[in-house]
């Protein structure tokens, strides 16, 4: 009797189907260099879709931007960089092809802006929260 009433109830796990979780929101991050003249390598750095940072090393030319797509489980998406070139930058956030965020910095070169922060240290472009 015990054996039979066992295997008819199913202890701590849902009577209801499973759902799968939220894939999540599909975003991208976009970086364009400002100023006419010759590409610039930068650095950019973003959150991952889990929240994690990342670094990219890269070279930008002028107008021609800088895209990477993502998927964010996380609550805030944010994308940075550092130029040691200085220089006008602008940085944006897309969701479904909306741009939710954008701002545009001037940098200045790498050895002035390392009197006000450590060299290397990025300045955020564009921060944006994901519900």
């Amino acid at each position: 009797m015990l054996v039979a009433l066992a295997s008819s109830a199913m202890i701590g796990l849902p009577s209801s189907p499973v759902v799968n979780a939220d894939p999540g929101v599909k975003m991208t991050y976009r970086v364009t260099a400002q100023d006419p003249g010759s590409n610039r390598q930068v650095v950019i750095s973003y959150r991952t879709g889990k929240g994690e940072k990342a670094e990219k090393y890269t070279w930008l030319d002028p107008f021609v931007p800088w895209t990477h797509d993502i998927s964010m489980t996380a609550r805030e998406a944010q994308v940075s960089i550092f130029s040691d070139q200085g220089g006008n930058y602008l940085g944006e956030i897309l969701r479904d092809g909306n741009v939710i965020a954008s701002n545009s910095v001037y940098l200045d070169p790498g050895w002035v802006a390392e009197q006000s922060a450590p060299y290397g240290t990025p300045t955020v472009l564009a921060r944006a929260n994901v519900s």
